[in-house]
């Protein structure tokens, strides 16, 4: 079967990009011929996610909307594929294949809906719809304050852009969602229904055995992953820090642009003691980090998130916000907090890292084999 997975830009790690990257690796292994297209792309995404040599590569041309959609469609008229996986450019897809007597299978998978980007134009369109109004007042105003409305070509951009995505939507065989709240934005956006698989973690990474690493000289360590930008809120454990009586020791792992802002704000609360930024670590560095650290903690605004559901894997309690869509998978689990955004998150830190935990529930974590099994089981 000749399958295309559409994708968007691989030029950083993320979660998004592992997924679309292990969704190659799968659909390989289970007889598909794979071509993974993409406008930007990192030689270093796709070794530290091991991209199949088998999966063919192909970037595509220009920057734009339009000349992006005809190499799309010269790809789509050589190929011929029997069924495209969409993560993103589902307006490029639509317009792409418009004319096209036969068409492919059609799955699209939403990763966050728009609500997830901060101060997004794409928007704009939907402003007017009262469901839309009562989900940014809700769940996301602090980084929608902004969101440009004054009539200007680039709106006018979006404003097709977003006629086509729905397009695209409605055309779709199936459209999947990463959490319930997404589900809701999706249908309040665009009208459409669509379905909830949890994204999980592979076997293969779960069946490594972590070796305990001393971490700290701090009696306890709280360990947070991710990439470094504004969304993710690594100041607010920061300035936690600042209110934590017992020993312990915040280690940041992760790199982006919103390093130099975080290092200020542990200079200026004078936490150069009590925070540490570590960099970069290789994923398969990552158990020996989550199972050596006492706590896991995140407190982005973050559609899901499946650096939680790694470390809860190796055995290590977490907390996180209320806006971290992986909340659906742990809340209620053993050694699991999820906090609301304006609690007191110094004194949950300190019970938390106080708190023996005996029991995980390691098994209520999905599994990268049961998402691929239910999302492909009608095109393998």
């Amino acid at each position: 079967m000749d399958t295309i997975v559409l994708s968007l830009k691989l030029d950083k790690l993320g979660g998004a990009e592992r997924v679309v990257i292990q969704e190659c690796n799968f659909l390989n292994e289970n007889g598909h011929n794979v071509y993974l297209l993409t406008s930007k792309i990192s030689s270093k995404v796709l070794e530290d996610y091991d991209l199949s040599s088998d999966v063919k590569v192909i970037c595509l041309n220009g920057d734009s909307i339009i000349r992006h959609s005809l190499h799309i469609r010269s790809i789509l008229r050589d190929i011929q594929p029997d069924f495209v996986n969409i993560h993103y450019k589902e307006a490029e897809f639509y317009l792409a294949q418009l004319g096209f007597s036969e068409k492919p299978k059609i799955y699209i998978q939403v990763h966050g809906s728009p609500f997830w980007f901060k101060n997004n134009s794409n928007l704009a369109p939907h402003l007017k719809k009262e469901e839309v109004n009562t989900i940014l007042k809700e769940k996301h105003m602090e980084f929608q304050k902004n969101i440009p409305k004054s009539p200007s070509v680039h709106l006018l951009k979006v404003y097709l852009h977003e006629f086509f995505k729905e397009k695209a939507y409605k055309s779709a065989n199936i459209v999947f969602a990463t959490t319930p709240q997404v589900k809701h934005e999706i249908k309040a956006l665009y009208g459409i229904d669509s379905k909830v698989i949890y994204e999980g973690i592979s076997n293969s990474w779960i069946n490594q055995k972590p070796i305990k690493i001393n971490l700290t000289d701090h009696e306890y360590s709280i360990l947070t992953v991710s990439r470094l930008d504004e969304r993710k809120r690594i100041d607010i454990l920061i300035n936690a820090m600042k209110e934590v009586d017992i020993d312990a020791e915040l280690i940041i792992v992760g790199k982006g642009e919103d390093k130099d802002r975080l290092k200020k704000i542990v200079k200026k609360q004078n936490l150069e003691k009590k925070v540490r930024f570590e960099g970069y670590i290789p994923d398969e560095k990552l158990p020996n980090y989550y199972a050596s650290a006492d706590l896991f903690a995140t407190t982005g605004w973050i559609s899901y998130g499946l650096t939680p559901l790694e470390a809860y894997l190796m055995n290590t309690k977490v907390l996180i916000s209320e806006d971290v869509g992986a909340k659906y998978v742990l809340d209620g689990l053993n050694g699991v907090k999820v906090i609301k955004n304006k609690e007191n998150i110094s004194d949950k830190i300190e019970e938390l890292l106080v708190t023996k935990v005996e029991n995980f529930d390691t098994h209520k974590i999905p599994r990268w084999n049961q998402y691929c099994n239910k999302k492909f089981k009608k095109v393998i």
